[in-house]
């Protein structure tokens, strides 16, 4: 995931991450992560990959 646009503050299997607006992520499947504050207006873009014959 890429925040487009605001601030965040995510916790990552334990961690916490400041994200700035640029600031980017990747998130294996199954990473336990939540998101622990965003700032007003805050954007996201989240892709979800699949492997090849993989479930949608």
């Amino acid at each position: 995931m890429v925040l487009l646009q605001g601030e965040a503050v995510l916790e990552v299997d334990g961690r916490q991450h400041v994200l700035k607006r640029g600031d980017y992520l990747f998130l294996a499947a199954g990473l336990v992560h939540t998101v622990l504050s965003a700032s007003d207006g805050a954007l996201w873009l989240a892709v979800h990959l699949h492997p090849k014959g993989g479930e949608a």
